[in-house]
């Protein structure tokens, strides 16, 4: 009797657990496709394409090492005190496992792929708790992040970016959950070594910090607070102390050019190349207006909503940044409905900083809102057709729906758009990237070569590369400048700039000038950078030629003997 009586209790359950459990098993279909997608972009094969993952990674070989936090690429070995120092530490044990370079690469690309799925599972679970997606939404939406172009591109690199999402948004998480005055003093100490972990990750992870801190005295959650606060302050007061440690300025430096003082603050200290890149108010406002327009554009590019006739097109981005404003409002509609979380509370904290920051890629920097501005097209898009079908209900008229088939049309085609661009246009553009980097890599190989077999382990090099130079050859070097990002907003900092470029080289009292295609590529005066360096390098002969030409070296010594050697 107590079998067939606990039988139909027994059966609608086990059904429930049933459905819960699918939506993770497609979780873990979409890490399991990730993971073979990642693997064939050979993401070894980047490394050295954007600058900070050669710097993290020399970093942490001089941490295995026992040389302590240093920039050991740099003439003279400064400390690092840009980069907080979370992510090469855990890179130092792929050194301390394999210390063979290149063939460790692979592993320090692996530890990218984990925090991937990390990010992805968190980015499941937060949706979860959002609501108001059904049991398939958070998987759909988990899945189109997983393939996004830049979550790809960025899932290939040595770098921060992935580390840090994963760990503020576990943060978020773990905030939601022990930030409530119901909840014991003692569960806010995870949430305080997750943002702790975050500010050691990243600077920006101080926002994190500000962003709980705000959703515990929302919540009047002040035991919470309290005990989070205490756990935080010594991660946060590490981190500080780090980044405030001088670098000191090196002795065989004193006279060296602006030049030469610029590139060295944009090594060393992130508030030192902001005061020097932002010098007045005009600047900063200028640069302000720069990061809002982008600001407005990123949540639409994100979803693969290119502006029509791109960034030069006035009715495009008008169009990009209304439908920003659509997704954004569907964020805000589905906190209202659903209930404010700290991924909520973070956002304002972290905008406030990438708007009046020099060095805003907002394709990475607002890269971990990416699951929630899909999350706020989702419910806006659920919300307009709503209301459109509630206006047709009522049948108010010829105009009124032909007005509501004009709109719903409009969507629909902005809707195909993101669809083509999504799975047809952006694999193309990743795979069409990839060969083109398989030959760059070559040349820079050949270029590698050369400097192993014909200089001596003290020679100084000038060159963009000078980290990948580093690891490869074990010679120093220095960037020829340190641009200014406001540069492209100043045409007066931009000529200050040009006037400068030979200091570094004189400085360091570097032997080559290496030059290659790739050089000044986000700078947006690029070709009047060349073009200046060409003019420098004119009558200084060329000792080393790639098969392509891609790269060059020009010989020195014909004009930098005058320049202080390193000793």
């Amino acid at each position: 009797m107590s079998l067939s009586s606990s039988s139909p209790r027994a059966g609608p359950r086990g059904a429930e657990q049933r459905e819960d459990l699918l939506p993770w098993v497609g979780l873990a279909l979409v890490l399991l496709l990730f993971l073979v997608c990642w693997s064939r972009l050979r993401p070894t094969e980047v490394f050295g394409e954007f600058y900070d993952d050669s710097i993290y990674f020399s970093t942490a070989q001089a941490l295995a090492e026992g040389r302590g936090y240093v920039l050991p690429s740099l003439p003279g070995s400064p400390p690092q005190t840009k980069y907080p120092p979370l992510y090469p530490w855990l890179l130092s044990w792929v050194w301390r496992w394999r210390p063979s370079f290149p063939e460790n690469l692979a592993a320090a690309t692996a530890v990218t792929a984990l925090f991937c799925c990390w990010f992805l599972t968190a980015a499941f679970q937060c949706l979860r708790r959002l609501g108001g997606m059904g049991r398939w939404g958070s998987v759909l939406i988990t899945g189109l992040c997983a393939f996004h172009p830049i979550f790809l591109a960025l899932s290939r690199r040595v770098m921060s970016d992935i580390p840090f999402m994963a760990l503020a948004l576990t943060g978020t998480l773990a905030a939601d959950s022990a930030l409530r005055p119901e909840r014991t003093g003692r569960a806010a100490l995870p949430v305080a070594l997750l943002a702790g972990l975050a500010v050691l990750t990243r600077t920006i992870g101080f926002t994190l910090v500000g962003a709980c801190v705000a959703l515990a005295l929302y919540r009047r959650a002040y035991r919470q607070l309290l005990f989070l606060l205490l756990g935080v302050t010594p991660l946060v007061a590490l981190a500080g102390l780090l980044a405030s440690a001088p670098a000191g300025w090196p002795d065989w430096a004193q006279g060296a050019g602006e030049g030469f003082r610029q590139t060295w603050l944009y090594h060393t200290s992130y508030s030192g190349f902001w005061r020097l890149s932002v010098p007045d108010a005009a600047t900063l406002w200028a640069m302000f207006l720069f990061n809002l327009r982008g600001f407005l554009l990123t949540p639409s590019m994100f979803c693969l909503f290119p502006p029509w006739g791109g960034l030069a097109s006035y009715p495009g981005v008008l169009l990009g940044i209304c439908l920003s404003v659509a997704i954004l409002a569907g964020l805000i509609r589905q906190a209202r409905h659903q209930g404010w979380t700290a991924i909520h509370f973070l956002f304002p904290f972290y905008a406030a900083v990438l708007l009046v920051w020099n060095y805003t890629f907002l394709d990475r920097a607002l890269l971990l809102y990416l699951p929630f501005f899909y999350a706020g097209l989702w419910w806006e898009g659920r919300h307009l057709a709503g209301t459109f079908r509630t206006d047709w209900d009522r049948d108010r008229g010829f105009f009124n729906r032909a007005l509501i088939i004009v709109l719903t049309a409009g969507l629909l085609a902005v809707l195909s758009r993101g669809l083509i661009h999504y799975f047809v246009d952006s694999p193309e553009m990743v795979q069409a990237g990839l060969d083109p980097r398989t030959a760059s890599l070559r040349e820079a190989q050949e270029t590698y070569d050369w400097v192993r077999h014909h200089t001596s382990l003290d020679t100084r090099f000038v060159t963009q590369q000078d980290a990948a130079l580093y690891l490869y050859t074990g010679r120093q070097a220095m960037w020829p400048l340190a641009c200014r990002p406001t540069a492209s907003l100043e045409p007066a900092i931009r000529e200050q700039d040009l006037t400068h470029l030979a200091d570094v080289a004189r400085a360091i009292g570097a032997r080559y000038w290496v030059v290659t295609e790739d050089d000044f590529r986000f700078e947006s005066a690029r070709d009047a950078y060349r073009q200046r360096v060409g003019q420098l390098l004119a009558a200084q002969p060329v000792v080393f030629r790639s098969p392509t030409g891609g790269v060059q070296v020009y010989d020195l010594a014909g004009w930098s003997e005058a320049g202080a050697r390193i000793r």
